[in-house]
């Protein structure tokens, strides 16, 4: 299989997980929204930001795995491959105890003074953040076979535990939720799908590479200071987009109280849903691109860089301005309401997004293929020192619009930092590169948008019934993606070899 197969194989195989995923979040948010009510919904949010602190750390070596296993795969050299996994799993398993006992000699202090959950929830806080924690160290440690999965680009096995886990997840919020277990049963299912993932990623990592060893005799100082050099990069990059979403919620909850939380975390992850479009369509490209800077194809590397933004950001405006259309429906169907700070929190976070991607394309991907994450790193790092001083100032001043601001801005600094930075280092024209592959779709899906909205407004198209509501969503949804598809292909901006090569490959996998 060409790398061009295994790109797309891979890429369709990231987007069926994260669409199975996206479907799984829209329909357990609102049982367990309605279930816990907003309370205990903002306790239950919290619980999973202090589990998120594990990544502090993390120091970057989880996030190494596929490119260093792809590029050592390109060389065959399978042991190697075992001391990565070795020195990964033997790391993670140290660090966890680590952080484990931090965590339990602090929780009285996390749980009342940081933020500052109400008396009568702490012994249940405590208690489920411990476990939610344990648990996540644990599945850190092991992350390093699912790391082998993408390193040998085998990504439709990753995928397929990640369906089969939401799965016996889903069917795990049903039972806690009819057995009144509460945020400790939730907590309970959550530290059960991440136990079934773990055995799962084991059992494919020794199906699809045989001679896996694991072994403390494996552990290499050097492979390991590999790992760090191009991993704390990457960590910096993971710990900004953490400090996105729990710094956020901890000022929120301090400034403006639990429910406030979870109008947010619902308006975020409606956001993080349509952000990950970007990451998991151009997370096939590390391994692959790690791969081609082995045997020196820069040829191919550019290739890629130009045609993965081209695709993604035609996917991503489809996805972008067309649930942008729909979204008052959306979370009406999804909730039984339309609460104006759920929608103010996901139209800022979808439209920093669409305008973040415009600007970089799949270029951060391509750098971690290469192996430079500086870029990437600093980006990130501009985007926490605005936010963290910023987010605070305007909470208090302007509520959760001045929070959502505050990112925005954090979020366009960053950004333009990260295009103008790999522009230089690849000598290629930004603006030139913004006309041919985003300002059609931009153009396109906004106008779509703003117009659809225009003909909401104009005739009312608004109801308390369900059923009208489910109508409308149908109808418009199809509307702009029937639109969107056919100005795109009725335009230059596939090429007719583009269309050829698709439609050729469509071909071979029907004939297969």
């Amino acid at each position: 299989m060409d790398i061009g197969d295994k790109i797309i194989k891979n890429t369709g195989a990231n987007a069926v997980g994260k669409f199975f995923d996206i479907a799984m979040l829209i329909i357990t948010t609102p049982l367990i929204y309605r279930y816990l009510g907003s309370q205990l919904y903002g306790l239950w949010s919290l619980v999973f930001v202090l589990t998120g602190y594990i990544t502090f750390f993390d120091f970057g070596i989880r996030q190494s795995y596929a490119k260093f296993i792809a590029e050592y795969h390109a060389k065959n050299d399978n042991l190697t491959i075992n001391k990565i996994l070795s020195t990964g799993l033997f790391f993670y398993f140290f660090i966890g105890i680590v952080a484990t006992l931090l965590l339990y000699v602090n929780l009285n202090t996390i749980v009342f003074r940081l933020f500052k959950i109400p008396f009568e929830y702490g012994e249940i806080a405590k208690a489920s953040i411990l476990l939610a924690f344990c648990s996540m160290c644990s599945a850190n440690a092991f992350a390093c076979f699912s790391g082998l999965l993408d390193g040998l680009q085998r990504m439709e096995l990753r995928n397929a535990i990640l369906v089969l886990t939401r799965i016996i997840s889903f069917l795990g919020i049903l039972l806690v939720i009819r057995n009144d277990w509460g945020v400790l049963g939730l907590t309970i299912n959550a530290a059960i799908r991440l136990l079934v993932s773990v055995i799962l990623w084991i059992i494919a990592g020794i199906k699809i590479f045989p001679g896996l060893k694991i072994s403390l005799f494996l552990i290499s100082k050097q492979l390991f200071r590999k790992l760090f050099n191009y991993g704390y990069k990457v960590q910096v990059v993971l710990i900004s987009r953490f400090i996105l979403v729990s710094f956020s919620q901890m000022v929120l909850s301090s400034v403006l109280g639990l429910a406030y939380v979870g109008y947010y975390t619902i308006g975020f992850k409606v956001a993080q849903a349509v952000r990950m479009v970007p990451i998991f369509l151009s997370s096939a490209l590390i391994p692959a691109v790690s791969h081609l800077n082995v045997r020196m194809r820069k040829d191919l590397i550019d290739k890629i860089y130009y045609k993965g933004s081209k695709y993604s950001f035609f996917v991503i405006s489809w996805i972008f301005f067309g649930s942008s259309t729909v979204i008052p429906y959306i979370f009406y169907l999804w909730l039984g309401t339309q609460n104006p700070e759920i929608s103010y929190t996901f139209y800022v976070m979808v439209i920093s997004a669409a305008i973040s991607m415009a600007l970089m394309g799949v270029a951060p991907s391509i750098l971690r293929g290469i192996g430079i994450v500086e870029y990437e790193m600093y980006g990130a790092i501009i985007r926490s020192l605005i936010i963290i001083p910023l987010g605070i100032v305007f909470t208090k001043t302007f509520g959760l619009i001045g929070l959502l601001l505050a990112i925005f801005i954090g979020i366009m600094a960053s950004s333009i930092y990260v295009c103008v930075k790999f522009n230089k280092f690849y000598n290629t024209k930004p603006l030139a590169l913004l006309k041919k592959i985003t300002l059609f779709p931009l153009l396109l899906g906004g106008t779509l948008c703003i117009g659809l909205k225009w003909i909401v407004l104009e005739f009312g198209l608004s109801s308390a019934s369900k059923a009208l509501n489910v109508f409308y969503f149908t109808i418009l949804s199809l509307i702009f993606s029937l639109i969107y598809i056919s100005f795109t292909l009725l335009s230059n901006y596939f090429t007719s070899e583009e269309i050829n090569y698709l439609k050729d490959r469509i071909k071979r996998w029907r004939a297969r």
